[in-house]
């Protein structure tokens, strides 16, 4: 149970306090804020570990395909940089081969099907391939492409608004240095990328990731609204950076202030707030109003659900797109579709830090796979991004300012994940 300190508009103060097991809202006197909960039948999570394996059905809602690592950028913090050697190679024949076998492993229609890298248009003949016959196949799947947007060409535009592919340009705006290369800055590549963002409203976003370099979400927004001269232009939030070897720490008190700018961000009226601060704000209030229990959070990024998969063109299953098939996070094939083990992941469940932690609802355990020192920076990254949002979640409800958040708040103890200076991390804290 934590407390929640709020200021109102005379500026007095109030506490309410909050169970993120329960999703729980009380009063001072210790009554339930919400009267009417609204009914919901939530399923059990299954607490995924290297002990306990999870698996994957054949009646799969989303699939992600990963086509391959290979990427002409060299993002600092990329996620998949220690993966690179251990993505294999694959050619045009094997996505025949792929789509003349998905019949013995996939039954029904996926809700979604995305196409990652790397960088996914380095492997465009493949995707034209598999769109072409991915579609005729199941015509009412929605496709994705997440792509750096330095190789779109006139066809890629084609088959984007033939087959209504929600389309992501990842583009850290102000902060773009931090990936290399600015596709912007070649002026053919810049037309091109803004004749599809302007066909694709509502179907196309540029996202960026939040780092130490480049966390004003005011402004990335304004850098992309400048950029194309359009105060509609759809920008969106990845989220903040998972931290990698490469990446660079967040101090105390860039973290202060990341917690406040994306408290301002998400308290915004609804219509010009970013989609991924108004879809968590909305999840969590959705979960004060049905009591969503904690036992029934999957991961965030729902990869350790059963019907969420990322394979190959060989058929290799892996532990989520940012992972090769060569090394340990092969969790088997779908041509042995009953043995594919999820044995390389932790639900939140089985990490100290979650089960204290006042943005469980919100968080739901960061990466599932990351360790040591990039599980200590990446849990503490969340965490105070985080709770910018559960601050704006509580103002949306309330009408009320949150200025501090107390309780016995578990961190990352920085020994324990080989940090060895002594850093900012506490038990009892106040944001």
């Amino acid at each position: 149970m934590f407390k929640i300190e709020l200021v109102d508009r005379n500026g007095l103060t109030h506490y309410i306090s909050y169970d993120p097991h329960t999703s729980t809202l009380y009063d001072e006197n210790g009554v339930n804020l919400v009267q009417n909960i609204k009914e919901h039948n939530y399923e059990v999570a299954t607490r995924v570990s290297p002990e306990n394996p999870g698996k994957k059905s054949k009646k799969l809602k989303k699939i992600k395909i990963q086509l391959g690592l290979g990427c002409n950028y060299s993002c600092s913090y990329c996620n998949q940089q220690k993966e690179v050697k251990y993505s294999s190679k694959t050619n045009i024949r094997d996505a025949e081969i792929f789509m003349n076998n998905i019949d013995r492993w996939l039954e029904g229609e996926p809700d979604k099907i995305e196409f990652w890298g790397g960088e996914p248009l380095l492997y465009w003949n493949k995707v034209k391939f598999l769109l072409e016959k991915l579609s005729e196949k199941f015509p009412k799947t929605e496709f994705l492409i997440t792509s750096n947007g330095s190789l779109i060409t006139e066809e890629i535009i084609e088959y984007v608004q033939k087959y209504n592919i929600i389309f992501v340009i990842s583009h850290d705006g102000p902060g773009q240095h931090l990936r290399g290369p600015d596709p912007f800055e070649d002026k053919k590549q810049f037309n091109m990328i803004n004749k599809l963002q302007k066909l694709r409203r509502g179907r196309m976003s540029f996202n960026a990731v939040l780092t130490p370099d480049n966390f004003d979400i005011e402004k990335i927004v304004e850098f992309f609204k400048k950029k194309f001269d359009d105060e509609n232009v759809s920008v969106n939030l990845v989220g903040i950076v998972y931290h990698t070897e490469g990446s660079k720490p967040f101090t105390k008190e860039q973290y202060d202030k990341l917690t406040n700018n994306v408290a301002l961000a998400a308290m915004k009226p609804k219509e010009n707030i970013l989609p991924v601060l108004n879809n968590a704000i909305n999840s969590f209030v959705n979960s004060i109003a049905t009591q969503r229990p904690s036992s029934s959070l999957y991961q965030g990024c729902l990869m350790d659900k059963e019907d969420v998969i990322t394979v190959d063109l060989l058929g290799n299953v892996m532990t989520c797109q940012d992972t090769g098939d060569l090394g340990k996070h092969r969790i088997g094939n779908v041509q042995d579709f009953d043995n594919i083990k999820l044995n390389t992941a932790w639900h939140w469940s089985n990490r100290k830090e979650c089960s204290e932690c006042p943005v469980l609802q919100l968080c739901a355990g960061a990466c599932m796979f990351m360790e040591g020192e990039n599980w200590y920076h990446t849990c503490n990254n969340h965490y105070y991004y985080y709770i910018g949002i559960l601050g704006a979640a509580i103002y949306r409800m309330t009408g009320m300012v949150v200025s501090g958040v107390y309780g016995k708040i578990r961190r990352p103890d920085p020994e324990e994940y080989g940090i060895k200076e002594i850093d900012f991390t506490h038990t009892e804290m106040k944001d």
